[in-house]
């Protein structure tokens, strides 16, 4: 199953992944019914849960990211690069590409402020809050989603509106993973000209099953939306056809890049 779940990665990246997997079952000779039931029963969601927070403790912020022997080894790397690390952490020494010992017991350093350009897809609250929180953010992705619907309200309420945080939002489409996440932050962005951006936003998180994997198709669905805003339709359809933003949300992409940014939110 690992395999053919990365052999085939572009035909699982959207929300109908479930089906597809069952169907991988099937060809591998699997019991589907006890298949279906274990992703349906969330039984794995605390394991998986908890090599996430295991992996933060140890500092790793990005995949695939390997421990030998307690050092840090990042990238997908030639076998001659493994071979390598694994030789000098045997003979006692220190893997070049990594400075330190990962141990568990002790949380990264703090990190150094990062500067940001001025180039975003929306902005809320006051530019003088005492904390502004940047948030890279890919349409498509079920995280982003999850975020935007179940805990970005909260933040809202209890942040933003209480001017205790400035809260930007840019892209990031992961357009290997997420093929539809960079028309869907054009469309959020073209409602934005309307003044409308934040909405766009939340009906694009909110009906994610929708337009996710329909490609070009995908246009048709935003300027639905963009009628059940109340935008003016024929402008945002200018807009998603003029490709005027593509830059912009490059941008965002490349500043996320040169930050060391490779996930999402």
């Amino acid at each position: 199953m690992h395999d053919a779940l990365f052999e085939n990665l572009d035909q699982w990246s959207n929300n109908n992944a479930n089906t597809v997997f069952v169907g991988y079952a099937d060809e591998n000779g699997l019991d589907t019914i006890s298949f279906e039931a274990c992703l349906e029963a969330g039984k794995y969601e605390e394991v998986i849960q908890a090599d996430l927070d295991s992996g933060i403790s140890h500092g790793i912020s990005g995949t695939p990211s390997f421990l030998i022997n307690g050092q840090l080894l990042v990238g997908a790397q030639p076998a001659a690069v493994f071979e390598a690390a694994i030789d000098t952490v045997t003979e006692g020494g220190t893997i070049a590409s990594n400075d330190r010992q990962i141990e568990p017991s002790q949380p990264p350093a703090a990190p150094t402020p990062a500067a940001f350009n001025d180039e975003f897809a929306g902005a809320m609250g006051d530019p003088q809050a005492p904390v502004t929180i940047v948030e890279f953010t890919d349409y498509q992705c079920p995280y982003c989603a999850r975020h935007s619907l179940d805990t970005m309200p909260d933040i809202v309420r209890e942040m933003v509106d209480a001017g205790r945080v400035y809260y930007i939002l840019k892209d990031l489409p992961l357009d290997q993973l997420h093929p539809d996440a960079r028309s869907a932050a054009v469309a959020a962005r073209c409602a934005g000209e309307q003044e409308m951006y934040w909405e766009m936003h939340d009906i694009i998180f909110d009906t994610q099953d929708e337009w996710a994997g329909q490609g070009a198709g995908a246009n048709d669905l935003y300027i639905e939306y963009a009628v059940n805003l109340s935008l003016d339709d024929e402008a945002f359809e200018a807009c998603l056809a003029s490709g005027r933003f593509d830059q912009e949300v490059e941008a965002n992409a490349n500043e996320a890049r040169a930050l060391g940014i490779s996930g999402t939110p």
